[in-house]
């Protein structure tokens, strides 16, 4: 869209003749963002485009040049519009190029009406805004058709998971090792650290680090799968430690802490990629391992 700057004065600039070279659609007059062709001759000018239309500030937006139809040295022709309802009775028109040159016209009249009727009052599409009246009746099906569906979203839930559930333990086969839950978690992280540094000084990339967490969590919640025949591979945090809860009433809560503590400061290494450094992973790498610990310690002892 040309710039449209304020004007004061007639500025000193050779003359030529403007002309609005189309009928408008409605006989009342061009409507806002109807365009129209604006046309000017006048004496030999090199002209640069892009041009514009400067006009005084209570003339903003009255004329705006959207396209060049045609630039030669007499002759101009652009496409052109009005966003501005109402008469102007424009006294000059400065038409400027991208060097500043140009020229001005003589006045020239513009008459542009609204789309909208300012005898018709505005209609709300949107609709109602007030508060939905509902009678009694109503209100009491509405509370029973949304307790229904919690309660069915619920028992889907609910249903979902114990599935699950019997079916690791029908399968949990498939997820034990010969080597027993802790002593599999010990090797697997002896694996993980193997070849790997742990010092301030040493830099990891966000990639390596996402990769050593993933493994570390894996290898932890692989663990309480193992031990607690629990899906912790799929289930949130807050359903695993209910189930192991249940399964380990006696001595959950010695090593209750301890879980927590992993879980969580797994999730927050996780979300702190780019200021977590290899000796932050060490001690949480240790966090794992405490928990670990705790949960095989006490319930061998409580199984006793």
């Amino acid at each position: 869209m040309p710039e449209v700057t304020e004007q004061t004065q007639i500025p000193n600039k050779p003359k030529w003749e403007c002309k609005i070279a189309t009928e408008p659609k409605d006989p009342k007059g061009f409507t806002v963002g109807e365009t129209f062709t604006l046309g000017c001759e006048g004496a030999p000018l090199t002209l640069k485009e892009p041009l514009s239309v400067v006009l005084s500030e209570k003339a903003h937006h009255v004329l705006v040049l959207l396209k060049s139809l045609e630039v030669t040295e007499t002759k101009i022709s652009y496409l052109a519009t009005s966003y501005r309802p109402g008469q102007f009775q424009l006294p000059f028109i400065d038409i400027t190029d991208s060097d500043g040159g140009g020229f001005i016209s003589q006045p020239i009249n513009i008459s542009t009406s609204s789309v909208i009727d300012p005898q018709k009052p505005p209609e709300n599409i949107y609709g109602p805004v007030s508060p939905l009246q509902m009678t009694w009746p109503q209100w009491f099906f509405f509370s029973i058709i949304v307790f229904i569906m919690v309660l069915v979203a619920w028992l889907l839930i609910f249903f979902r998971r114990r599935i699950q559930r019997k079916n690791l333990e029908k399968n949990i086969k498939k997820f034990q090792s010969p080597m027993g839950s802790y002593h599999q978690f010990s090797k697997d992280i002896r694996l993980l650290k193997r070849g790997v540094v742990f010092s301030r000084s040493v830099s990891w990339t966000e990639p390596q680090k996402q990769q050593y967490l993933d493994t570390l969590e894996e290898s932890y919640r692989m663990f309480i799968l193992r031990e607690y025949i629990v899906p912790a591979d799929r289930w949130p945090v807050s359903m695993v430690i209910k189930h192991m809860k249940r399964q380990d009433r006696l001595s959950y809560n010695k090593y209750s802490e301890a879980v927590t503590k992993a879980f969580r400061e797994l999730e927050r290494a996780k979300a702190n990629l780019a200021t977590l450094t290899s000796s932050d992973i060490e001690q949480i790498t240790a966090i794992c391992n405490q928990a670990v610990d705790g949960m095989w310690k006490n319930k061998k002892a409580g199984s006793r």
